[in-house]
């Protein structure tokens, strides 16, 4: 099987890219093939921090039950899925790459900290979005279940700044 660096020197140089679940066929070129029966469609070249992020999540879907002594789950294929939907829907070329962690729960956080902003996503399998977003000045700017990503878009924008 071809890396994933491998697949993406194969792709076009058309200006838009997407993720999304995709079916095996005549783009087979396109394809990136992650665990959990997960492939990502990637139409012209792909954004910087895509390949991190991916190589990120194929550890994280590796890690077995009970990774953290502590009775913690596997990763399930959803929270990915989800992962990079959002990532897809609000990150720009000049976005950093989250760190991406695995919580006890199955779930994944995506965190930046960067420029005195602390930015810290909790992906559940549902496709919700638990988020805080703190300055360095110490003040919590939101916390809370998020279910639309334009919220999440404007404080990744911020770090880009």
């Amino acid at each position: 099987m071809p890396s994933v660096l491998d697949y993406q020197a194969a792709l076009s140089s058309q200006d838009v890219w997407t993720a999304e679940p995709v079916q095996a066929g005549p783009s087979a070129s396109r394809v990136i093939p992650l665990p959990g029966g997960i492939s990502i469609l990637v139409e012209g070249p792909p954004p910087p921090w895509l390949a991190s992020c991916i190589e990120s999540f194929t550890s994280l879907m590796a890690l077995p039950a009970n990774w953290d002594t502590y009775g913690s789950r596997v990763i399930d294929p959803r929270v990915v899925y989800h992962a990079l939907m959002l990532l897809a829907q609000t990150m720009g070329t000049r976005t950093p790459p989250p760190q991406v962690v695995p919580t006890s729960r199955g779930h994944i956080q995506l965190e930046w900290h960067r420029r005195g902003i602390d930015l810290q996503i909790e992906v559940t399998p549902s496709g919700r979005f638990i988020a805080a977003f703190e300055r360095s000045e110490g003040a919590t700017e939101a916390v809370g279940v998020i279910s639309q990503t334009k919220p999440i878009a404007d404080f990744i924008r911020e770090l880009e700044q």
